[in-house]
């Protein structure tokens, strides 16, 4: 049984390690993780390039205000979602764009099946400018139950108008 010290040890070079692939600084800023969301101008696959094991999932939301429940968000907002969930390095990717919102505020990932409000999982960048790209940690086993069942969860994007979420869309396989 290895000592107390070497445990800690481990840990802190386990948060070393995560920590480094998001690009060495903690921040959940575009191209800083190991996977990216490819987009360019619809000349390539729109695949998801993806470092790692096989586990990698791609799931995308379409993202509108009369998805919001219970009561519905902005009626003029609009947006996509591609989220690339990939357990095997404790991340979730994504990139995010919205239109018709003013004031966007963090989005999040949610439990919660389509109809259904649920608590967040997971905290993201706002888009500015339209639009919001990166990645952030998670719990494996978090991980593999989005990628399992992504309909058991969506994406949720606030407003300083709309602040319990301006959009919303659930998650679904692409």
């Amino acid at each position: 049984m290895p000592t107390p010290r070497v445990l800690v040890t481990l840990s802190l070079v386990l948060v070393a390690g995560v920590v480094a692939s998001c690009g060495g600084s903690g921040s959940t800023t575009a191209g800083t993780g190991p996977v990216a969301v490819d987009d360019d101008g619809g000349g390539g696959s729109d695949q998801a390039a993806a470092v790692g094991d096989s586990g990698t999932t791609r799931l995308t939301a379409a993202l509108t205000g009369a998805a919001e429940v219970p009561v519905h968000g902005d009626p003029d907002g609009r947006g996509t979602a591609t989220v690339v969930v990939e357990p095997g390095r404790s991340q979730l990717c994504y990139r995010i764009e919205v239109d018709g919102v003013e004031e966007v505020d963090g989005p999040s990932v949610h439990s919660g099946s389509a109809g259904e409000r649920g608590g967040v999982l997971l905290g993201l960048d706002p888009p500015t400018g339209g639009s919001s790209e990166g990645c952030v940690t998670a719990e494996p086993g978090l991980l593999e139950q989005v990628g399992r069942s992504p309909e058991r969860y969506y994406l949720n994007v606030r407003s300083a108008e709309h602040p319990e979420g301006a959009v919303r869309g659930q998650l679904q396989p692409h």
